[in-house]
């Protein structure tokens, strides 16, 4: 993606969370470290000003669910197939966008940075977050869930 198109969209919409995360793997790829953070937090926090205000409490008592392949436009109860499909113009190719992958995909870039710079229970509890809202993992956080809890000085959770 164009790096300038995408600082653009931001300046346009500051809270679109698919560009602020383009914009982290580009600055992460550049290594630029500051702004790689920068972008990743501010789509974390225009992914919490969507939060249902009991979201917090649901989590805590182990009730809150995420479908990572929930797809957009699409209300949870209703099957069948999504409305919001889009179809390449060139290849004709049906993509379903997903409303909660951009969620998982910042949650899990946070958990990894936090442990990278050294903060391993923080790390460990984003990661317990994003195992406890889609108990599939589908993005493989048990793979180094052990490693975080031994860091963090809480081998009890293995």
């Amino acid at each position: 993606a164009d790096p300038q198109a995408l600082f653009d969209l931001v300046r346009h919409e500051p809270g679109h969370v698919e560009a602020l995360l383009q914009l982290h793997a580009v600055a992460r790829q550049t290594g630029q470290r500051e702004r790689a953070v920068e972008h990743l937090e501010r789509a974390l926090y225009s992914l919490e000003l969507g939060f249902h205000p009991t979201f917090a409490q649901a989590w805590l008592r182990g009730e809150a669910r995420l479908d990572y392949d929930q797809p957009a436009n699409q209300p949870l109860s209703s099957p069948g197939t999504c409305r919001g499909q889009v179809t390449c113009p060139r290849t004709r190719a049906r993509h379903v966008p997903q409303a909660n992958r951009p969620f998982f995909t910042a949650l899990h870039l946070h958990a990894a940075g936090l442990s990278q710079r050294g903060c391993p229970a923080a790390a460990l509890a984003a990661a317990t977050l994003l195992l406890s809202l889609d108990r599939s993992d589908p993005t493989s956080v048990l793979l180094w869930l052990d490693s975080l809890a031994l860091r963090a000085g809480r081998p009890h959770l293995l």
